[in-house]
């Protein structure tokens, strides 16, 4: 157990820093789920991203790794640690282990609202079993969520099952919850038993990365009442979530109108491309300030800019020629600085834009790493072309073409 709370924590603690934004923000219900607090709601986050999330109250602390297997997917393993400050007169000492899936059914609409369907402990021992069907819609800075739950999720208020219409067998749950299952599958109980109805409210603020909470929780907590950690809890949770990031969250709660909750959420996307970095050097001393160049090199010539400036961006330019009345420049490189060939080639892409020539339309670049060299890529300058702006979407000016032997 000492071990799966420290991996937990070390996994919690690597995500904190990494800085990564997110297109969404981080909306983590204290399940780790997308949700309200303790409620889950429609909502998925970006795909491929990573969640972790700490929610610490008195009935018990939850450590959550939750992952958007898929853009409609969300899954979550959970551990959690029951009575966690041993209040006198409960008897509540369980460990669990426990996997939450949720689905996207429908996507939100002009006047449709997003819907999903979910199930908690799929795997487990049942303490916190539940499943769930909600609908969230969002009207200016609110995001409305409601929905009906089955389980733990169908005890307060409860009504009979809407699906016995579709057979008599939804009629009673098999089994009973509380950690009975022991870490079998309890697929014979989805969906079974008695009914009833969650909901709630965010409120982003616009001018402040706040955002406010209120739900009405379907669970009436009957697990920790019997052995003694509550009394009568109340239906109504608030909170108030900060985003100092885009990817955390920080939220402080009141939950069942007597306890304080804490929860802290971080995440990152998993397969967003990192920005391009791109090396500059310091400059030699010897720079003269008119022309920008060091001594020696002459300041009417484009290759020797082209040196110098490939130098000083991590490139070392071998080789470059240009017939005199060619609109084509040939140039030989060495990326000594980046990761990526990638960002090689557009840096030096970038420099062939500011210094070849204004009569010149195309370079052939050739990198040359470690005696090797690469296929020679063509690109097409684009200074003279107004439509073009951006490099980065200028993918039709780039051409792949045979191999290029260097001479001798």
């Amino acid at each position: 157990m000492r071990v799966l709370k420290r991996l937990m924590g070390f996994t919690l603690t690597g995500a904190l820093f990494v800085l990564v934004p997110s297109a969404q923000g981080n909306d983590a219900s204290d399940f780790g789920t997308s949700g309200l607090i303790r409620m889950p709601s429609a909502r998925m986050a970006e795909d491929s991203t990573l969640r972790a999330t700490i929610a610490v109250e008195e009935v018990a602390n939850l450590y959550n790794i939750t992952f958007q297997a898929l853009p409609k997917v969300q899954a979550t393993f959970r551990y959690a640690i029951f009575n966690p400050n041993n209040l006198q007169g409960s008897s509540d000492n369980l460990r669990d282990r426990s996997y939450e899936i949720k689905a996207e059914v429908l996507a939100e609409r002009y006047l449709m609202p997003q819907i999903a369907i979910g199930a908690r402990d799929v795997l487990g021992t049942g303490a916190w079993e539940g499943e769930y069907l909600v609908a969230s819609k969002k009207w200016k800075s609110f995001d409305v969520s409601l929905g009906m739950g089955w389980g733990r999720l169908g005890t307060r208020s409860g009504f009979s099952n809407p699906l016995s219409a579709v057979s008599d067998k939804f009629d009673s749950r098999p089994g009973s919850s509380g950690g009975s299952f022991g870490g079998e599958s309890r697929g014979n109980s989805f969906f079974r038993g008695d009914a009833s109805i969650f909901g709630g409210i965010a409120y982003r603020f616009s001018s402040l990365p706040l955002t406010f909470l209120a739900e009405y929780e379907s669970d009436r907590y009957d697990r920790e009442v019997g052995r003694g950690t509550l009394e009568n809890p109340s239906p109504v949770n608030v909170g108030l979530g900060w985003q100092p990031l885009p990817n955390m969250l920080f939220r402080v709660s009141w939950l069942r109108g007597d306890t304080l909750g804490i929860t802290l959420s971080s995440q990152v996307e998993t397969k967003r491309n990192a920005p391009r970095q791109y090396e500059k050097r310091t400059p030699p001393s010897n720079v003269d300030r008119n022309t920008g160049l060091p001594e020696g090199y002459n300041p009417d010539s484009w290759y020797d800019r082209m040196v110098f400036e490939s130098e000083q961006s991590g490139l070392y330019l071998k080789q470059a020629s240009l017939r005199e009345g060619e609109r084509k420049a040939t140039m030989v490189i060495e990326n000594r600085a980046y990761n990526l060939t990638a960002d090689a080639l557009n840096q030096m892409m970038s420099l062939s834009e500011l210094y070849t020539p204004r009569h010149v339309s195309s370079v052939d670049l050739i990198l040359q790493e470690n005696g090797f060299i690469g296929p020679t890529v063509n690109y097409s300058l684009q200074r003279n072309d107004s439509s073009k702006t951006d490099l980065d979407d200028a993918f039709d000016q780039i051409k792949i073409l045979q191999l290029f032997t260097a001479e001798r």
